[in-house]
């Protein structure tokens, strides 16, 4: 039987040439990514030593209050105001931590607490720590008051800063 959709290069059937094309590329691949991470990291002056001679990594906390009894759907939106509210001041007031924790992956954690009043007391605490903070009121276009505080958003900054203020708090 003749093989008649084989097509000849210079004498290579189309399958070895194939075969041989995706090789090159399966090899090749991996390396060009990695050197693009590298070129990435050192343009942000950022290296995986940074976080491994301070023994950190970086982190966002979302402070859900459970007191309002918001939908799924209301505390999804309001975490997204103060995630973008957050990184806004980051870009203002600490834009190196912000390219160490967009480096990392923008780790994003979310934790409850119960009152407005705790959220408050918490949000002055990292304040007083110097931890980046964002409170997010609510437009009151839906479920909730205007002007109501419902999340919080601490950092980016150091997990370990965060976590020495926020420990207590359990997962949402």
């Amino acid at each position: 039987m003749q093989l008649k959709h084989i097509m000849n290069f210079g004498g290579l059937p189309t399958i070895l040439i194939s075969t041989i094309t995706g090789a090159l590329i399966g090899y090749l691949l991996p390396k060009l990514q990695a050197r693009i991470q590298k070129r990435k990291r050192a343009s942000l002056n950022y290296t995986e030593d940074d976080n491994l001679v301070s023994g950190d990594t970086y982190k966002m906390l979302l402070v859900v209050r459970m007191d309002l009894k918001m939908g799924k759907g209301k505390v999804a939106a309001q975490c997204a105001h103060a995630a973008c509210g957050s990184v806004e001041v980051a870009t203002k007031r600490n834009p190196d931590i912000l390219k160490k924790w967009r480096m990392e992956g923008q780790a994003k954690v979310v934790v409850k607490i119960q009152t407005e009043e705790e959220l408050i007391a918490l949000g002055r605490t990292a304040s007083d720590q110097g931890v980046l903070s964002y409170i997010v009121r609510d437009a009151g276009r839906t479920q909730i008051e205007a002007g109501s505080r419902t999340v919080l958003a601490l950092g980016p900054g150091k997990k370990s800063d965060i976590d020495m203020i926020t420990g207590h708090l359990k997962l949402l």
